[in-house]
């Protein structure tokens, strides 16, 4: 529901928060919307920011080690063990 409101918005990177031209932040101020929801989505949109960041830093350290391996192995006198 917030998700339909939100697609509305003027500004495509709208934060919902104090932009102009926020339908959700609209859809609040006309009762459409109850702003303790607006705010659980908020938080719910936080942490799915997060753990994707999250995944990313891990899936970025682990192509980061391999690339480490595949050098290393390149290196002239490497001696695989």
């Amino acid at each position: 529901e917030i998700g339909d409101v939100a697609a509305t918005c003027r500004f495509r990177d709208c934060q919902h928060d104090s932009e102009p031209g926020c339908a959700v932040m609209a859809a609040v101020d006309d009762d459409r919307l109850s702003a303790r929801r607006v705010e659980s989505w908020r938080k719910l949109r936080r942490e799915a920011a997060w753990q994707e960041r999250r995944n990313n830093k891990q899936a970025q350290r682990a192509a980061d080690r391999e690339r480490g391996r595949q050098y290393e192995r390149r290196r002239p006198g490497h001696v695989e063990y």
